[in-house]
């Protein structure tokens, strides 16, 4: 029995919950279930202390550590020297930095030649553990390096019948094989070969996104065709020749979390940790989650930043707290905003016109959602729900989810019992 139930102001209300979770839909999986209020009382659990997969759900502690250690107006810097016999990188880890602002750097550094590039970077682990080899071959399971572009990846495109050529930086060998069938793409990143076989469409059309195997010697060729160092590279001891600024981590956050970018939550959690492996940035993450927001020890097991492993472990009512502790920071109003809100990023078509501040997360049998949903006189409570081993079509799950959250919402407008007064807080 719930506090909600006890205090009894709201059977219908967790009857209801209770309903939506007992769906046929959710028969044979794990499901993780907390809503807390503002100030941390539960108010519904099922299996809220019982650790799962987050998913992508991960980001958002991600964020919250980077936002903490970091600030809103953290900014990540590339710098650039133009030496007589090389090319000096200094690497903060900007993860929106483009191809077009590499190519910009070296117009700006007036590199002729193919000199020597020395990456001088704050972290390079590559690809995360409990990483799966099948995405691999993804832009969302890029290697992570401090030195990329794109987010450690590359477009291909077919238009009027024929593959739109791949940026030469990437490093990539493109093969079309041409038939009449339906397109496919088989991309080896250890290889970087690239075999695409079928009839191309004529109108513009992208057909993958690709990781690139190596993204800061990717990067390095944008500057020159020269030998790349990346170990023990000594910067100028003057200022640099050219800067890149990457845009501030208010920004940066909203980058990661509404669309999902896994590159940009690796990133932050290696800046936030100030680490180069995984192991160290991990046990960073999640002594902060401990020692600072106070989760108790074993409810969270960090292996990413960005949800990717299927290693993360974290119970629902961890992740509430987190949120619940983020959101009353100085910086709280960043992470909201970072967050996505109904019918767009990650939430396109779903929940639109709620008062709900979320982030999903969606691997194979996995489906989860976590936020903030706030009432019309401004009080909050946060949910979470955490759903693992589950064999519906992923439609279905979002939408027990979605109506979860809309039940959540309801309960402000519904009349208290007993009374025509209408109950706006829980």
């Amino acid at each position: 029995m719930t506090v909600l139930a006890l205090l009894g102001l709201a059977d219908t209300l967790v009857a209801d919950l209770d309903a939506l979770l007992d769906s046929s839909v959710l028969q044979g999986a794990a499901v993780g279930v907390s809503v807390l209020d503002g100030q941390g009382e539960r108010l519904y659990g099922r299996n809220d202390m019982v650790r799962l997969l987050p998913a992508s759900c991960q980001k958002t502690l991600t964020a919250i550590f980077a936002l903490h250690r970091l600030g809103p107006d953290f900014r990540a810097e590339t710098r650039f020297w133009r030496e007589k016999d090389r090319v000096v990188v200094s690497a903060g880890g900007d993860a929106t930095l483009t191809l077009a602002q590499l190519r910009e750097a070296r117009r700006s550094l007036r590199i002729t030649g193919d000199p020597p590039v020395h990456i001088h970077q704050a972290f390079r682990p590559g690809w995360g553990p409990g990483w799966e080899w099948d995405d691999l071959p993804y832009r969302y399971a890029a290697p992570i390096s401090a030195l990329s572009f794109d987010q450690g990846s590359v477009d291909l495109f077919a238009e009027k019948g024929a593959l739109v050529p791949l940026p030469p930086e990437s490093r990539i060998k493109v093969t079309h094989r041409g038939g009449s069938g339906a397109v496919s793409v088989d991309y080896k990143p250890a290889l970087r070969e690239l075999t695409v076989a079928g009839n191309l469409p004529q109108a513009r059309t992208r057909l993958a996104r690709l990781a690139l195997s190596d993204p800061d010697l990717s990067a390095a060729r944008v500057l020159s065709n020269g030998p790349v160092q990346r170990v023990g590279v000594k910067l100028p001891n003057r200022k640099p020749d050219h800067v890149v600024m990457g845009p501030p981590l208010s920004e940066v956050a909203r980058r990661c979390l509404e669309p999902s970018d896994n590159f940009i939550a690796e990133t932050l959690l290696f800046q936030a940790s100030a680490s180069t492996t995984f192991d160290r940035a991990n046990q960073a993450l999640a002594d902060f989650l401990t020692q600072t927001v106070g989760l108790p020890e074993g409810a969270v097991r960090p292996k990413d930043g960005s949800g990717l492993s299927r290693h993360n472990l974290v119970s629902a009512d961890a992740i509430n707290r987190a949120m619940l502790w983020a959101d009353g920071q100085p910086w709280g109003g960043v992470l909201r905003e970072a967050l996505c809100r109904g019918n767009e990023g990650s939430l396109l078509g779903r929940l639109e016109s709620s008062n709900f501040f979320g982030k999903t997360g969606t691997l194979n049998a996995v489906s989860c959602l976590c936020g903030i949903v706030i009432g019309p006189s401004g009080d909050k409570v946060v949910v979470s729900l955490l759903f693992n081993n589950a064999l519906a079509p992923q439609p279905s799950l979002r939408k027990v989810q979605d109506d979860f959250v809309r039940r959540l919402e309801q309960r402000w407008n519904e009349p208290v019992r007993g009374g025509s007064e209408r109950f706006i807080g829980w």
